[in-house]
């Protein structure tokens, strides 16, 4: 069914798992998550504390609702045109917010500053690359990708999209600038976010470097890389590290994104080039009968979930962008949302039901 492939495709981008260019069974996909969350946190197998009451798993689009519901403090839901629950709150993001970085670069390209085809070693990609703390990310895009002794800006920007890699990422916001992301998060309609952080070099400090991030990563990368994973700590740790990575509002996310499908950030070329990247899955067989048109990001770190997309109807109407930002979720929760993939499937009623819509809207409008 279009809806299980899509749930498949997307969690790929969120895990940094599977190969995009195959869409895998339910099983598979099961166990495919459930080893990327073990190999992105701590190294050994992750086993959540078994769910209570007070721990609810998600597993469905309802459960998800009744989440949103339950915890209106910890979460944000923004879709344009119509609501806007904790717009304005700064919400951890994760992988999400590469969305920035894909904006500086589209921005690049158009001013003629970078050269989509340019290439790039590969030993310089590899040289960003933290083992054992992607959920194989690096390893799928290379795989995707086949390249030789070089790879293009282009294909590093896939990457980044597409398996959610955090070393073509942190390259690019270190070719680019860090002000160049800020900036390009401006532009796209604002407020922008304080700081754009590098994910490898933050994940270097959590291990125990002592130096600042940038420093960490630099370091890192002037050895070549390292080849040993680093020893993280526990989820309750990771779980408060990811409050403090690239804080951004969810009206700015969605600001952006929006912009982006309308064909409207920066010029109608920035924008196509950005929408290429974003609608991958239609290139792996998604199809909806009401969607003509689907661009998608996600992110996860521990106990932070988050996705931003964009879906354009068939025929005539205008494109619906949501935001979902969920933070301080416990380790069974969250890993039962990782794993069933069920906020995308929450998004994508939420998109094309207005029934529903309404209905989400006046469950996060209802006073407790």
């Amino acid at each position: 069914m279009a809806m299980s492939r899509i749930a498949v495709l997307s969690l790929s981008a969120i895990l940094s798992v599977a190969a995009a260019s195959t869409a895998l069974p339910a099983s598979a996909s099961s166990r495919s998550a459930t080893e990327a969350i073990s190999t992105s946190l701590s190294g050994s197998t992750f086993r959540p504390a078994s769910t209570t009451a007070s721990e609810p798993e998600i597993k469905t689009p309802e459960d998800v609702l009744a989440y949103l519901a339950a915890n209106k403090d910890k979460v944000s839901l923004v879709a344009r045109p119509g609501l806007n629950h904790n717009s304005t709150k700064e919400f951890p993001f994760a992988s999400t917010f590469k969305l920035f970085h894909l904006a500086a670069y589209v921005t690049a390209v158009h001013k003629g500053t970078i050269d989509p085809e340019e290439k790039v070693p590969m030993a310089t990609w590899k040289a960003y690359h933290l083992p054992g703390t992607d959920g194989g990310a690096y390893d799928n895009a290379v795989k995707r990708l086949k390249p030789g002794t070089t790879v293009t800006i282009d294909q590093l920007v896939s990457a980044m999209i597409i398996e959610s890699d955090n070393a073509s990422t942190d390259y690019l916001r270190h070719r680019l600038g860090e002000r160049a992301l800020i900036a390009a998060a401006k532009t796209g309609g604002g407020p922008a976010p304080r700081q754009v952080n590098t994910i490898n070099g933050e994940s270097l400090r959590m291990a125990g470097c002592q130096k600042t991030a940038d420093q960490c990563l630099a370091d890192h990368v002037a050895k070549g890389g390292n080849t040993t994973p680093p020893t993280l700590p526990d989820f309750a740790t990771q779980a408060a590290w990811a409050n403090t990575v690239t804080l951004a509002q969810p009206r700015t996310v969605a600001k952006l994104i929006n912009a982006i499908a309308r064909n409207k950030y920066v010029s109608a070329e920035a924008s196509a080039l950005a929408r290429k990247h974003l609608e991958w899955p239609m290139r792996n067989g998604f199809q909806h009968p009401k969607i003509a048109a689907l661009g998608t990001k996600g992110g996860m770190f521990p106990g932070v979930l988050s996705e931003a997309a964009y879906y354009i109807p068939k025929g005539k109407g205008r494109a619906r962008t949501i935001v979902l930002a969920m933070r301080d979720m416990s380790a069974s929760t969250w890993a039962s949302a990782v794993t069933s993939y069920a906020h995308q499937l929450f998004l994508l009623r939420l998109a094309t039901d207005p029934t529903y819509f309404a209905k989400v809207k006046a469950a996060l409008t209802a006073p407790r």
